[in-house]
């Protein structure tokens, strides 16, 4: 049996094996910088010897190397390879003012005097081309369609639509009017304003009262009874994730919903780095969303599928389970390789539940049994199937941390309180049974839709998946905008348009192109639902309400704390360093406003004297034991400069005026006792640095003194003090 379909691959994709099987990647090269441009040398050398001819060579480059059944050819690329040129806007956004006008320092270069010219407005305006095709007017478009009033440019364009673009504007190559990129905006921006009012228009396929009990809901339901489920759809209550089966999730591994196939992935299990803002499509709908895929190990049709290394898809829990298959990406979760390390006793062992000779199964893990079963027939079935303490990761990768391993059993040797899965196998039986039938009668029936087809054509407003099918009068309206921009060839190319729109609308998924809000859309709302919306933006008021005020409360509280911890600071400056708090806050911080001050430190610096670093650095340092310290260093350095002979004059006088300055601020503390009154007020703990308010300090006066709390009074003190009590 085949175990790899033979595709079209290109030569990047292929192992270095392929091409040099003797190579050895253990050996150990080493290049130095002469090696380097021996190298080159010889590859251009080797150019130059193929591709002789400059023009070839450079022809070449637009030409790709496949591997078709292990043959090289070569093949031209697209024209993807062009990139999109787009014209810069030569004024950039921080250059306009916010009322939109132009700088003045963009006058000498003639953009202010370009726009006079075009628009035709004031001199200093600002505007683009679309304003310009439209001559400035919103009532350009009204007489096309009466949507179009306030007609607005509200679409921008992609690389897609510039390369549909100039394959419009290639069947325009002999006339001077080709379609632009503001004209091909301005269409689509109109066909966008007209579906969004035709919509409104198109009754709905659901009416607005239904709920989540609705027939897509009950035929996933019955069918999930009927045959079970593989993928985690149909279960009534929360659908599990399609590859661990859990439904857990937290905000770093979410389960994301496919808004293709409404499959359930964890983020880690499906490879989901980041979830967009808008839809979210998995490798299966994204890729090859109008075909059914058959994965390579199983024949399940349905559930989480990635593609392999080969081109072919398989299932992310096939990818898992079957021990030689890994995952080249454990991030992204893709591609599925390891298919070539697969033995070929794997192929041809038979799924005991769907009885198919399809894939590669896996085993009963029980060392007597072998039992073979396909892991999405176990899944459905609902066999025993277990990570024991192994991430998806790990799995993934094949790399088991220790005591972790996957583990599987038949039904008959499951593991005791696991439920029997002889229901399961009967619904799996059914299951493929059904589909092998359906099968049949589908082929059967292929011929005769194509022939009646052909004979019944009927109108659509919408396809099978919700977009928006664009009618002739979307047509004519484009047709008619393109006459106005004097565009040649208008009817074929408002057709070509249209199709086009659609089909970029039907890859979002009939999502529109530009997004728009209609007040008018709650008018669809019964007074029940209209009602309810007013209690929900009540309480979310309410709660919004209540955060405001929680949000204030922590800003005060986070002021608290930072008022807490500086006055904290201070107290510790206070209780621990009181000489130099008291030097620093009542001398030094006022002695340096002085105008003494400031003179005598420029005349000092100039003079190469260096007192007032010294003092500022030792009072810093908390080098002084007590005030008369400071005093007497601080008035003998400036005494010794005075009275020095090569001093300035100016430097003499400022210096005794600023013993003078520094004699006032010191008389305010001369008779404070600093360390006494810390004491009398605190109990300060030099271990712990615990500083304490003292309730009442007469205990430390009476300690100070030498007197005790309480004594007994001699006789002749208690007869003076009766007579004292009588008097």
């Amino acid at each position: 049996m085949q175990t790899q379909e033979d595709g079209v691959r290109l030569r990047e994709e292929v192992s270095f094996k392929h091409f040099y099987p003797d190579l050895d990647v253990n050996d150990l090269v080493l290049f130095g910088k002469n090696n380097h441009d021996e190298l080159n040398d010889r590859h251009r050398h080797d150019e130059e010897e193929v591709y002789p001819d400059d023009n070839l060579r450079e022809h070449l480059k637009s030409w790709k190397q496949l591997i078709v059944n292990d043959s090289i050819t070569i093949e031209m690329l697209g024209p993807q390879i062009k990139n999109a040129e787009f014209k810069r806007c030569k004024i950039r956004i921080s250059q306009l003012n916010p009322h939109g006008k132009v700088n003045k320092q963009l006058v000498k270069y003639g953009y202010r005097s370009h726009a006079d010219r075009t628009c035709g407005l004031d001199q200093k305006s600002y505007c683009k081309k679309t304003d310009l095709l439209m001559k400035h007017s919103n009532e350009f478009f009204a007489d096309v369609s009466p949507y179009q009033v306030n007609f607005k440019v509200e679409y921008d364009m992609d690389e897609q639509d510039d390369l549909f673009l100039r394959h419009l504007n290639t069947a325009l190559t002999n006339s001077k009017h080709k379609l632009s990129h503001e004209v091909f905006e301005i269409v689509i921006t109109i066909l966008e304003n007209e579906a969004f009012h035709l919509e409104k228009k198109i009754p709905p396929r659901v009416s607005p009262s239904a709920t989540n009990n609705t027939h897509e809901s009950h035929a996933a339901w019955k069918h999930h009874e009927l045959y079970g489920s593989d993928d985690g759809t149909g279960y009534p209550m929360d659908q599990p994730c399609a590859v661990c089966g859990g439904i857990e999730c937290d905000n770093s591994n979410a389960i994301v919903f496919c808004d293709g196939c409404d499959i359930a992935v964890h983020q880690e299990c499906y490879g989901v780095v980041f979830i967009p803002e808008g839809q979210w499509l998995c490798r299966r709908c994204m890729i090859s969303k109008n075909r059914k895929l058959e994965c390579l190990f199983c024949p399940s049709t349905t559930g989480a599928f990635k593609q392999t290394d080969n081109g072919s898809w398989g299932h992310v829990l096939c990818g898992i389970w079957i021990p030689e298959l890994y995952f080249g990406n454990l991030h992204y979760m893709e591609p599925i390789g390891g298919i070539e390390n697969i033995p070929k006793s794997r192929w041809k062992l038979t799924c005991y539940i769907c009885k198919q000779e399809v894939g590669a199964c896996i085993q009963c893990s029980n060392k007597n049994c072998f039992a073979a079963y396909h892991t999405t027939c176990a899944k459905r079935a609902g066999l025993y199937m277990n990570f024991n303490g192994c991430t998806v990761q790990e799995a993934a990768s094949k790399n088991f941390s220790t005591g972790a391993f996957l583990e599987s059993f038949c039904h008959k040797h499951s593991p005791n309180g696991w439920s029997s899965c002889e229901d399961g196998i009967r619904k799996t039986r059914d299951y493929f049974n059904h589909i092998n039938h359906h099968k049949v009668l589908q082929d059967s029936a292929v011929e005769e839709n194509k022939q009646s087809a052909k004979k019944t054509i009927k109108n659509k407003w919408k396809t099978s998946r919700g977009t928006l099918i664009a009618p002739q009068a979307f047509a004519d309206i484009t047709m008619r905008v393109l006459n106005r921009f004097h565009v040649p060839n208008s009817e074929q190319i408002s057709l070509d348009i249209c199709k086009y729109w659609t089909m970029k609308r039907e890859l979002k998924r009939g999502a529109p192109l530009v997004r728009k809000f209609s007040p008018s859309s709650l008018n669809t709302l019964d007074t029940e639902e209209l009602n309810d919306r007013i209690v929900f933006s009540e309480v979310l008021l309410r709660d919004l309400n209540s955060l405001e005020g929680l949000a204030s409360s922590l800003v005060a509280k986070q002021e608290c704390n930072v008022e807490r911890v500086r006055n904290q600071r201070i107290i510790n400056d206070i209780a621990f360093h009181p000489i130099r708090y008291i030097l620093k806050d009542v001398v030094w911080n006022n002695l340096t406003k002085t105008l003494s001050f400031k003179s005598f430190a420029d005349l000092e610096s100039s003079s190469n004297f260096k007192v007032i670093p010294y003092i500022s650095s030792r009072l810093e340092n908390d080098e002084y034991l007590s005030v008369q310290e400071f005093k007497d260093e601080f008035v003998g350095n400036i005494v010794k400069i005075t009275s020095n002979e090569r001093s300035p004059r100016s430097l003499v006088i400022m210096g005794s005026k600023l013993i003078n300055d520094l004699n006032k601020l010191l008389s305010k503390i001369d008779e404070l006792d600093v360390h006494t009154l810390l004491h009398d007020d605190f109990d300060i703990d030099e271990r712990t640095h615990q500083v304490e308010e003292v309730n009442w300090k007469g205990r430390k006066i009476l300690a100070r003194e030498g007197l005790a709390d309480v004594e007994d009074l001699s006789i002749k003190q208690e007869r003076q003090l009766k007579g004292l009590l009588r008097d």
